[in-house]
Formats: structure tokens, C-alpha cells, sequence
């Protein structure tokens, strides 16, 4: 017939939502199988997921590409007075498929605390885990958290946020210090100082501030 109209009852949005909802159908339930024996629970860790997740992307030619956004570095003291280092990290993800590079895009936040220089990494994982258990709806076998209540507690103590962004007056006074200790800095940091000022976080400013500020010590 002429001048026929045909309607699709499938939109033609590309292959990665037919091989999203076939990774739905074919994942399934991830438990709490390793053990943190230094403070005594069991729970799921990223490798748990990525070893139920890939051969399932694979079959379903998809590949995940991520950019992370932001990230927010703040010390905090431990109950036994040691520092430990906490990183929130920002984080985008793009599931794309190898079909024909259509793409779904979802954006997250992961935490993660060390007393080292694995802060980031686990950060990394933790957003990772939650994208995919989230994205995917993956079945845990847990009990239901609304299965109990839990009674009301009062903190003593109000939260304080450190993020946010850094005064021009501390930028201004960072960057000082900076350009009359440069000569000291390994490259390094001279890579990271440069990060400090470009992102402006209030958090890392003020670590760069304390850190440059002893080299104006005494015997430094």
C-alpha cells in the first residue's frame, strides 16, 4: 500500500538495551563469600562481582568505560588516634555496546578509607560493586533491612562536611607558597600542587597548605 506508515513497537535505541536486559536475565546471586578476619564479618567483595559479570558482558558484547568526575581527600582520626585517609570519589560509567556503540550512562559516588595510599583504588571498587548490584538489580539473598527496626540513636557529635571549594584568598596564598618552594618539590609534586589549584577543593588545599608550610620551619 502507498505512503504506508509502519510503527515500531520497539524504539530503535541501539543494542545496548536488549543486551542490558539479557546480562538482567542471566546474572545471578552473589552472597557474602569473603571474610574479613581482622574484624570478624563476611562480606561480597569486587572480585565476587567482576567473576559473575564477565563472561555474561562478554557473551553480550558489552564493555564498560567509566571517567571519574571528582575526587574528595580528607584525613580523619581513628578511635585508636591513628590518621587514616578517606577518599569519595565521583564516578561516571558508560555500558557500551560493541555492536554498534550505542551506550547507557549511569554516575555514582564511592568511599573508601586506608591508612596507606590505596584510598583511591578502594574507592574505585566500592563504586564499581554498587554500579553493577544497582544497575543490574543482582539478587543477594540478604535479609530484607526493613525486616527490623532499629531504635533511634542521638549523636553527640553534628557532622561536618569537608568538601566544597577553597577561597580565592587560600588559592592565592597556596599558589605563594608553592611558587617560593617549587625549587624543593620533587616532580611528583609539583604534578599534584598544579591538581590542587586546578580543582580548588577546599580538603586538598588546605593538606597542600600544611604540607608547604613546613618547609618555612625551622632547620627545613
Amino acid at each position: 500500500m502507498e505512503n504506508e506508515v509502519v510503527y515500531s513497537a520497539t524504539p530503535l535505541a541501539g543494542a545496548i538495551y536488549p543486551a542490558m536486559g539479557n546480562v538482567m536475565k542471566a546474572v545471578e546471586a552473589i552472597g557474602k563469600n569473603e571474610e574479613n578476619k581482622q574484624q570478624g564479618f563476611f562480606f561480597r567483595g569486587i572480585d565476587n562481582a567482576l567473576n559473575s559479570m564477565h563472561s555474561i558482558f562478554a557473551e553480550n558484547n558489552i564493555v564498560l568505560r567509566w571517567e571519574v568526575l571528582a575526587s574528595h581527600l580528607s584525613e580523619r582520626t581513628t578511635n585508636k588516634g591513628n590518621i587514616t585517609f578517606y577518599n569519595e570519589i565521583e564516578i561516571e560509567y558508560y555500558f557500551v555496546s560493541t555492536v554498534d556503540g550505542s551506550f547507557i550512562k549511569t554516575k555514582t559516588i564511592g568511599g573508601a578509607a586506608d591508612t596507606g595510599d590505596k584510598h583511591f583504588s578502594k574507592a574505585l571498587a566500592m563504586a564499581l560493586k554498587y554500579v553493577l548490584f544497582h544497575t543490574f538489580l543482582i539478587p543477594t539473598h540478604d535479609p530484607d533491612p526493613d525486616g527490623e527496626t532499629q531504635e533511634p540513636t542521638v549523636s553527640t557529635k553534628a557532622a561536618t562536611s569537608n568538601f566544597g571549594g577553597a577561597t580565592d584568598k587560600q588559592i592565592s596564598y597556596l599558589t605563594r607558597l608553592f611558587d617560593n618552594h617549587r625549587a624543593r618539590l620533587k616532580p611528583a609534586q609539583i604534578e599534584e600542587m598544579k591538581k590542587v589549584i586546578a580543582t580548588k577543593d577546599k580538603t586538598r588545599v588546605d593538606s597542600a597548605i600544611k604540607f608547604l608550610k613546613e618547609f618555612d620551619e625551622p632547620g627545613n
